[in-house]
């Protein structure tokens, strides 16, 4: 991403893979673990497929931003859960019985 701004592309690493660990829970089953190590190696293997693609380069501080992201959003989901119940059913109009929780 060029921005213009020095590492501001790390925000967007962050961002984008603690998003991606959101929705890997979700996907999982809410199986934090699993979520968790998917999204691990997902960010592990972008990496990689980047030092072959000609105009792109492998970073250790993309992936350093991409942890991060994964693992604060990991912590959000473990710490404190029922933050994230509250926003996922003020965004999905859903209630935790409509889930089957």
């Amino acid at each position: 991403v060029a921005t213009g701004v020095s590492h501001l592309d790390k925000l967007f690493h962050f961002a984008e893979f603690a998003v991606f660990m959101f929705l890997a829970w979700e996907a999982t089953g809410k199986r934090w673990g699993l979520a968790l190590a998917i999204s691990l190696v997902y960010a592990v293997s972008d990496e990689l497929h980047q030092a072959f693609v000609p105009s792109r380069d492998a970073s250790g501080w993309d992936l350093l931003a991409d942890s991060l992201g994964i693992l604060f959003a990991g912590w959000v989901l473990r710490a404190n859960g029922g933050l994230w119940h509250s926003l996922h059913r003020l965004i999905l109009g859903r209630n935790r019985q409509e889930e089957g929780d």
